[in-house]
């Protein structure tokens, strides 16, 4: 996406942010300057690592998926009152690329004040046919050096239901 004023102040690995990118293929970027641009998709690599494409970033449940078949909401917003409203971005029922019957549908939420983030994943299936179904959920630092993930849920194929993990 281009940038999306949070209204709030949000620390991010030292940094205070006060705007984000949403990455259609599952994290929010605090880069201004990847707004607009191609979502990376193909990775390897387990994290931290500093030729982790996608980095400054809160991977919610960073995978590949299919934005372009018109399936699936992808809605954001605040909620709340100052000093602690929530910034929202919701993924819901998306299908993943190269296996449209499978989908993908997660939660995440910046707090205000309290700079912490939380996904909730309600789905997320895996395609292993496509990029071997690696998807990751953590956050990364903007050098790629400083990252981290939940138990099973670095770059690695895997499924999860009714999940939910706080940074």
């Amino acid at each position: 996406s281009l940038a999306i004023p949070l209204t709030f102040d949000f620390d991010f690995y030292g940094t205070t942010y006060n705007q984000v990118n949403i990455g259609t293929n599952g994290y929010i970027s605090f880069t201004p300057s990847v707004g607009g641009g191609l979502s990376p998709w193909q990775f390897d690599s387990t994290i931290p690592d500093a030729t982790f494409e996608v980095k400054n970033s809160f991977l919610g449940c960073y995978h590949d998926m299919n934005n372009a078949n018109g399936e699936g909401t992808l809605t954001y917003g605040v909620v709340g009152s100052a000093p602690y409203r929530r910034f929202v971005v919701l993924f819901d029922n998306h299908s993943l690329f190269s296996c449209t019957t499978l989908k993908s549908s997660f939660q995440m939420i910046l707090y205000e004040t309290l700079d912490i983030m939380d996904v909730q994943i309600i789905d997320k299936e895996t395609c292993t046919g496509w990029n071997a179904g690696r998807a990751v959920t953590g956050i990364i630092d903007q050098s790629g050096l400083f990252a981290v993930t939940p138990p099973n849920r670095n770059t690695s194929s895997w499924t999860a239901f009714q999940e939910g993990w706080r940074f």
